[in-house]
This record gives C-alpha cells, sequence and structure tokens, in this order.
C-alpha cells in the first residue's frame, strides 16, 4: 500500500512539472513568435564627431533594444568594452543622438523585444524578451582637429589655493566645439614647481581593469601617462610637466603594501597626499576634497565598462593610488561626502578621475 502511495506522489509529482513546463514553454513559443528584423540607418553629425541612430518601426514587437559595443577606441584601450541603452515605442520612427563618445570605432544593432507580464510579489511587472535582431552596422567617430596655439606660462607668484588654467581636455561633451581649458587648484608649492590637482574630475575609468591594485602596473597609471597626457597637453606644456618620484607607501589602516616606487608624469594622489595637502579634516579643505566631475565625465560614470546604463545620483567618489581592504580587490578613494575611505572601491569599477603633477613654474 505504501508502494502505491509513493508511486502515486511521484506520478502527480511528475505531472506537475511537465504541465507547467508545457505551458511555459507555450507561453515563450508565443512571445518569440518570428517578427522581421528591426533596421535602422547609422549617420555621422557635427561634423563627424557624434552618431545619430534612426530606429525603423518593426510590427510585432514592444520595444527596442539599442546596444552598442567598442570595436576600437584610444582613449580606453582594450578596457572600455561598451554601453547600452533601452528604447522604447513603436508606432514610429526614433531618433537616438550620441553626443559624448571619444574618437573610435564602434559597431551597433537593435533588438526587438516583446513585454511578457508576470506577478513580482503580486505586483504586475513584465520580462522583456528578445524575439529579433538587426544586423551590426560600424561607424568611426572622427577626432576635431584643432590646432592650439603654445603659450608661455608664469606661475613665480602663484600661491596655494590659487586655481590655474593649464592644457585642455573634453568637459561639455560636446566633441565638436573642440576641448575646454582644465582648471587646476594649486595644492602644493617649492622652490621650482607647483603641485596641482583637477578641480573637477575629467574622466571616469577602472583603476585597473585586471584586478591589480598597486600603482606601478595599474591601468589608470598607463592612461594618465600615455593617452591623457598626450591628449591635454601641447609639447611646451609637456615639457613643463614635471617627471616625479612617486611613493606609494602602504595603507596604514588596511595594512596592504603600496608597491615599488615609480617616475610619473601624471598620476593619483595617495593617502598620505590627501592628509598633507587637502586634509578632508579640516572644514576649510572639504570643497578640495568632494568631486564634481565635468559633464563628459559624468556620461562615462552613467554607462559603466559592463556595458549597462546605471544611474550614480550622489556617487561622486573619486580614486586615490592606495590600495584599500585587505581581503577585497579595493582601492582607497575620496568618498562623495569628501572623506577618504581607506577600505575603498573595486577596482574596475568606473570611478572619476583627479590627476595631479608637478609643475615646473615657468619654463
Amino acid at each position: 500500500m505504501k508502494k502505491l502511495e509513493h508511486s502515486l506522489k511521484t506520478f502527480m509529482f511528475n505531472f506537475v512539472i511537465i504541465l507547467f513546463l508545457l505551458i511555459h514553454f507555450a507561453g515563450s513559443e508565443r512571445v518569440r513568435a518570428k517578427v522581421s528584423p528591426p533596421t535602422f540607418d547609422l549617420k555621422l553629425i557635427n561634423n563627424g564627431t557624434s552618431v545619430e541612430i534612426t530606429i525603423h518601426p518593426t510590427e510585432n514587437v514592444d520595444g527596442y533594444q539599442l546596444y552598442m559595443r567598442t570595436i576600437k577606441c584610444p582613449a580606453y584601450d582594450k578596457y572600455r568594452i561598451g554601453i547600452s541603452s533601452r528604447v522604447g515605442g513603436t508606432e514610429k520612427k526614433m531618433v537616438y543622438t550620441i553626443n559624448i563618445l571619444p574618437p573610435g570605432e564602434y559597431s551597433f544593432y537593435v533588438v526587438g523585444v516583446k513585454h511578457e507580464p508576470y506577478s513580482y510579489y503580486g505586483l504586475p511587472s513584465y520580462d522583456s524578451i528578445e524575439v529579433t535582431r538587426s544586423t551590426e552596422k560600424t561607424i568611426t567617430i572622427k577626432e576635431y582637429k584643432e590646432e592650439r596655439k603654445e603659450k608661455n606660462y608664469d606661475f613665480t607668484n602663484t600661491k596655494v589655493g590659487d586655481t590655474i588654467a593649464f592644457g585642455a581636455y573634453e568637459q561639455d561633451g560636446d566633441f565638436s566645439n573642440g576641448k575646454e581649458v582644465i582648471e587646476w587648484i594649486v595644492i602644493g608649492k617649492k622652490r621650482d614647481k607647483i603641485l596641482v590637482l583637477s578641480k573637477f574630475a575629467l574622466d571616469c575609468i577602472g583603476y585597473d581593469m585586471n584586478g591589480r591594485r598597486k600603482w606601478e602596473k595599474s591601468t589608470s597609471r598607463k592612461w594618465l601617462n600615455s593617452y591623457f597626457y598626450e591628449t591635454a597637453f601641447t609639447k611646451n606644456e609637456q615639457k613643463m610637466i614635471k617627471l616625479s618620484k612617486i611613493n606609494n607607501p602602504a595603507n596604514q589602516e588596511t595594512g596592504v603594501k603600496g608597491g615599488v616606487p615609480t617616475k610619473d608624469k601624471v598620476f593619483l594622489l595617495s593617502i598620505n597626499e590627501v592628509k598633507k595637502y587637502i586634509s578632508p579634516d579640516v572644514d576649510e579643505n572639504m570643497l578640495l576634497c568632494k568631486c564634481l566631475p565635468t559633464k563628459y565625465a559624468e556620461f562615462q560614470k552613467e554607462h559603466d565598462f559592463y556595458g549597462d546604463l546605471y544611474r550614480h545620483d550622489n556617487d561622486n567618489w573619486w580614486y586615490l593610488r592606495t590600495p584599500g581592504a585587505k581581503s577585497l580587490k579595493n582601492e582607497s578613494v575620496i568618498n562623495q561626502s569628501g572623506y577618504i575611505s581607506s577600505y575603498g572601491e573595486f577596482v574596475a569599477n568606473n570611478g572619476y578621475i583627479r590627476p595631479a603633477m608637478w609643475i615646473r613654474i615657468k619654463k
């Protein structure tokens, strides 16, 4: 009798599972009914520095998802994978413009989706199920060519706390009007040189995309001393930037070693340098520690390297070069309140970058 009862229970259990699977796949097949692939056009605008995407209507879909991946982008080398953006509505053609892409080669495709309703803890919701996909199209964003006149600088009378203009970098998110002059805050001065920190966060990248915490091997160090250095400064300006010995002491709070000394033109501040030059414990210096990103940097923060669109409201932390938490692959940061976070953030997370460097007082 017990064997019969067990067999019936097993039969009923299997029957329910099979019935559930049949209903599920029947619904999925309904959602995944074949439809025509979406079509779209790519067009360069603003003298070839921006791209306009026009998506044409497709029947039997509830919305579209526009995807972009980076094929080649000198600004981020292999470390920037791409962005995605969801686009809704299907009744008429949609025009989507991207103005804030660094020069490079990009690939786009469009996915058509159906909305499959379901209940989430009693609340109505839906999944976006891909039912069709376009072919990929590639396009190249050109670099805006501008001739910056060489300038003679003299910072002899510059004092700590002053703001100076030096170099240029994309900041307003419009590549077609050229780069904007970089503002620097003077945070230190010696006999023949001044130490400057960018007033605004100029970009947003991972500290190291390979999970390494030590400054000498980080991808951010390579980026600062190659792409940023070559892009932001003229030949004369480059000659004014001193090649400095950069000490990398351990994180005194977490005990993680900082690595060997390096020689760099451009660098990120260490915890020790923050305490020495812009201590967040002093109220009058809090504005130096709090991070204000440029429009261009903010765009890079919103589109993280995993390829998804995120909002980081009130999350304006910026990277230091001192390793963070001992048990994690973290790098120390200045948090959104302007205080040192010794435990920091995961090294591959997109974080704001405020370059620092020693500049000769005059050429």
